[in-house]
C-alpha cells in the first residue's frame, strides 16, 4: 500500500512537481542516463509496477485476452480491468501504445516485403543471407509477442 500525506499540496505546486518529473526523466539522451536516474528514483517493486502497467497496455492494445495477460505477467483481473478502463478513457496513452505497436509492425512487414524479393530460393540471392535474413525476421516476430 501506497503511504501518503493526508495533507493535500496545491495544484500549482503538483503541476511543478510533475513538470520537474518530465524534465529529469523524460529528457535522458541514452539509455543509461535513463537507467541511471530511474534506478535513483525508484525502488525495484515500484520499476516492477510500473514495468508490469506498461506491459498490460501494450498487450491490451494488441488484443491480448485477459487471461493471458494475467498468467504471463502475474496480475489479478482487477489490474488488467483498470489498465482498460484507463486506456479507454485516456486517449493519449492509447495513441502512444497505438503508434509503438504499428512501429513495430510495419517494421515487419517491410522485412517480409524484403525477405519476399531476397528471400532464401529466390532467383539471383545469395542463400546464405538469405536464411540468415529469415531468421531475423523470426526472431523479431517472436520478440514482438
Amino acid at each position: 500500500m501506497v503511504q501518503l500525506s493526508k495533507r493535500k499540496v496545491k495544484p500549482e505546486i503538483e503541476a511543478k512537481m510533475f513538470r520537474l518529473i518530465f524534465d529529469i526523466v523524460g529528457k535522458q539522451n541514452s539509455s543509461d542516463q535513463f537507467s541511471g536516474v530511474i534506478n535513483g528514483l525508484f525502488s525495484p517493486i515500484e520499476k516492477r509496477m510500473v514495468a508490469k502497467r506498461l506491459a498490460i497496455f501494450l498487450l491490451l492494445v494488441k488484443k491480448v485476452e485477459w487471461k493471458t495477460i494475467c498468467n504471463i505477467l502475474k496480475v489479478s483481473n482487477a489490474s488488467v480491468s483498470k489498465c482498460q478502463m484507463i486506456l479507454l478513457n485516456n486517449s493519449e496513452i492509447q495513441n502512444a501504445f497505438s503508434l509503438l505497436v504499428s512501429k513495430a509492425e510495419m517494421s515487419i512487414f517491410f522485412d517480409e516485403l524484403l525477405l519476399a524479393f531476397f528471400g532464401p530460393g529466390t532467383a539471383y540471392t545469395n542463400w546464405k543471407s538469405g536464411w540468415k535474413r529469415k531468421r531475423e525476421l523470426e526472431q523479431k516476430k517472436a520478440e514482438l509477442l
